[in-house]
Formats: C-alpha cells, sequence, structure tokens
C-alpha cells in the first residue's frame, strides 16, 4: 500500500448531517460523539440505502473517485461500493476504472484529490453517466468518517449525500490503516468537525470565503490541525491568492513535514506564482516519499518546461507515462516539449496519441494546430483551433492562434474578429493585444 503520510483528504460533500445540529458552546470541547459509530458493513449498507433512495431505479452512475490518505485505500473502498451496488442491483454501474484514469487523465494540474461538483459532471458526460459519485474517507483519532455525494452529470446539482461516522477498532477499518499507525491523528470534537465539514462543503461549492472563514473556526479551536491549515491553503488557491495559499501549507508542513499531499499542493501554488524553482523543490519532496507519482513527475516537467529545460521535462514526462500510459495530459505536456525542441514529428506523435483517447481534448487539439501552423499548414491549423473552441468557445489562445491564421492567409477581418474575441475572454492576453496593436 502506498505509504502516503497523510490522514485527512479532500472531502467531496455537500452539507451533511455529521455536522452538529445544536448551537451549544459545550460542542467547543466535547469529544465528538462514539455512541453512533457504526462498523465498516454498516457504514456502507447505509450508504447504498440513502443512494438508492435518491436516485432513480435503474440509472447509469459510475464512482468516479473516493479520496483517501493513499489510493490504495481509495482504490478498495470504490471496489466495496461498488460491489454493495452491483449486488443491490437497483443502479446500473458503469465501469468505475475508466472514471479514475478519466480523473487522473484530464486533472493532473490541479489541486490534489479534489474533485468539485462540475467536474465530476463532466466525467460522468465524458463517460455516459446519468449520475456520478464522488467521496471521501477521513481518520482521527476517535473516529474515522465517510462522505458520498451523488452529483447529476448533466446539471451538477446535489442528489443525494451520505455521511457516516465509523469505529477505528472496526477490523477492515484497522486493516486499510495500519500503514499509518504512527502518524499524528487529532483528537475530534463536534465543534471542530462541523466547522471542517462546512468549510469542505463550501470549498466544493466553490464558495471560497465561507469556506475560510469555517476553517478559521475550526483552527481558533484546534490550532494543531493541519487538516484546517491545509484547507483553508487549498480556498485560498482556488481564489487565486497564492501566497496565503503556501503561507497556511507551511504551517500544515510545520505539524507534518512529509504529508504529501501538502507538499504536492505547496509545488503547485508555486508553480502557478512562477517560482519553479520551488515548484520542482516540493515535487522532488513528493517522489521521494512517493517514486511513483505520476502526478508529481508531471508537475515537475512542466516547472522543467517552464525553466527551459526541456529534456528534464521530457524525462520526467517518459517516466510519468510508464506508471500511466493512457493519460492524455502528460501525453499533450510531452508533445509540447517535444514541439519547443523542433521535434515537430513526435510532437505530432503525442497530440494524436492524445486524441485517439479522447476526441474531444481540447487542448491536444490546440496544440496539433500550433504545429500546423509552424510548418506553415495554416488550414489544418485553423482546423484544429475550430475544434477546439468547438469544446471551448472562450479558449482564448485558440481564439488568438486562430485568428494569427486568418492573418497568415490574408484573411484579416477574421483575424481582427478572433483577436476582438480573445480579449473579450481576456483583457489581458498579450498576443492579441499585440496584434491589435494596444501596446
Amino acid at each position: 500500500m502506498k505509504k502516503y503520510i497523510a490522514l485527512f483528504l479532500v472531502s467531496i460533500m455537500g452539507v451533511l448531517p455529521c455536522t452538529a445540529s445544536d448551537n451549544n458552546s459545550s460542542k467547543e470541547n466535547s469529544q465528538a460523539s462514539d455512541t453512533t459509530l457504526l462498523t465498516f458493513e454498516q457504514a456502507l449498507a447505509n450508504a447504498v440505502f440513502e443512494l438508492e433512495a435518491k436516485i432513480p431505479e435503474g440509472t447509469e452512475i459510475v464512482i468516479a473517485k473516493i479520496d483517501a490518505p493513499s489510493a490504495d485505500i481509495g482504490d478498495f473502498l470504490s471496489r466495496e461500493l461498488t460491489y454493495n451496488i452491483i449486488s443491490s442491483g437497483k443502479l446500473v454501474m458503469l465501469e468505475p476504472r475508466k472514471a479514475l484514469e478519466m480523473v487522473n487523465t484530464e486533472y493532473v494540474l490541479q489541486i490534489s484529490g479534489m474533485i468539485d461538483d462540475k467536474s465530476a459532471a463532466d466525467i460522468g458526460n465524458f463517460l455516459g453517466a446519468k449520475v456520478v459519485i464522488t467521496g471521501a474517507f477521513s481518520r482521527y483519532a476517535n473516529l474515522s468518517q465517510l462522505r458520498l455525494r451523488a452529483v447529476d452529470a448533466e446539471t451538477s446539482a446535489l442528489i443525494a449525500a451520505y455521511c457516516g461516522r465509523l469505529q477505528n477498532d472496526d477490523p477492515v477499518i484497522a486493516e486499510i490503516t495500519q500503514t499509518h499507525e504512527n502518524v499524528y491523528l487529532p483528537l475530534m470534537t463536534e465543534r471542530v468537525l462541523e466547522n471542517l465539514n462546512k468549510g469542505r462543503d463550501y470549498l466544493y461549492e466553490n464558495r471560497y470565503d465561507e469556506a475560510i472563514r469555517a476553517f478559521t473556526l475550526a483552527l481558533v479551536n484546534r490550532s494543531d490541525l493541519q487538516e484546517g491549515f491545509f484547507y483553508r491553503g487549498m480556498a485560498c488557491f482556488k481564489k487565486g491568492s497564492y501566497a496565503r495559499a503556501i503561507s497556511n501549507y507551511n504551517m500544515a508542513l510545520k505539524i507534518n513535514p512529509a504529508n504529501v499531499f501538502v507538499l504536492f499542493n505547496r509545488g503547485l501554488a508555486h508553480f502557478y506564482r512562477g517560482d519553479n524553482n520551488r515548484a520542482v523543490a516540493n515535487y522532488n519532496a513528493v517522489l521521494k516519499i512517493d517514486p511513483n507519482n505520476a502526478e508529481a513527475l508531471s508537475n515537475r516537467g512542466l516547472a522543467y518546461a517552464k525553466r527551459g529545460d526541456h529534456n528534464r521535462a521530457i524525462a520526467d514526462y517518459n517516466a510519468a507515462l510508464r506508471i500511466n500510459p493512457d493519460n492524455i495530459t502528460i501525453l499533450t505536456n510531452r508533445g509540447n516539449a517535444y514541439k519547443d525542441t523542433d521535434n515537430y514529428d513526435r510532437a505530432m506523435t503525442d497530440f494524436n496519441s492524445a486524441l485517439k483517447i479522447n476526441s474531444a481534448y481540447a487542448k491536444a487539439l490546440f496544440c496539433r494546430g500550433t504545429v500546423h501552423h509552424v510548418r506553415g499548414n495554416y488550414t489544418n491549423a485553423i482546423a484544429d483551433f475550430d475544434a477546439a473552441l468547438k469544446i471551448d468557445p472562450d479558449y482564448a489562445d485558440a481564439l488568438y492562434a486562430r485568428g494569427t491564421a486568418y492573418s497568415n492567409k490574408g484573411d484579416y477581418n477574421r483575424a481582427e474578429a478572433d483577436f476582438n474575441a480573445a480579449l473579450k475572454v481576456n483583457p489581458n492576453h498579450s498576443g492579441a493585444k499585440r496584434s491589435r496593436g494596444l501596446y
């Protein structure tokens, strides 16, 4: 089992009954109740009952991902939930492995473990499911918590939710978490758990300011709560406040310096700040703990590429693709590295490979179009940019690139229209501003 030294994870839930319902101030110091703790089997049975009560019989569903302290724990929980749903026979379960591959493919350069409702709905649409189930498992000193969320793939609306508290000494829970026995676990109180759950709910509803307030309230009562700093850092990151995110991740790492989730996300925040050296250092730390972390290899490759070290970038992409050969994001990133070293044939091979896996991957279409453009094949370039923009009409880079291709073909009216459209999407797009003579 991968030894991820972290015993909290991203919960992808709506507001659930695991939060305390009264406002008595005694909750601040009262230990989270253990009178209703469930066995693992009871929790799964209750979860399936709650899902089937809200999802119409015969609905096609898929489990996208259950986040957990390690990938092996998450996979185990997904398999067990899948087995119980299939055994009940009321819902139609699609192949869960394809969903996990989609998660690992499309969401590499994102916060570790994070799949919000919109992303879950995108996964469901891609796989042809009507409902997508996401979830999370957390363990504390006095209990464990399982949360599940069923999201409508068309609207991303919440259909059903489940939250259960589990016994840490349950044989299944003890077995799957045995590699984390030496990791510090906070004793969870009602007030702290309530605020943590509220904050995570807000976070996955993209209500970042409310999430930050909830996590701050949790930290008022438990200043040693790594989970609170981690989640508050995530909310800051999603707001684009990368410096504040890094500050929170730093506080979290003072409590547990070897937490790969925090290290990964701090590396991502440094990357978005343009500090590629610190990004590389954080991904190095992740890979020292987990050498087969394909996402960390891919993101380190991106940081190397930003530094202009394309050979190291390609080496990291190669290593990541040996672990996950069908990851279209990594294939596309490697194609870009080949393109940047003028190896256009290999670049085209990678872009075509990515599009063979997912023909609707806008980034690969855009990148392939840029190679056509460099080679002077403007007609094919425009066709790829058209296809990318059909998928994502607000793809500013594709609008600008198509405008440039039209300009090179002498079609200046269409070129100007595309430059204007790019600036409407992104008023600071440097290429479009130059092309329009704005600076």
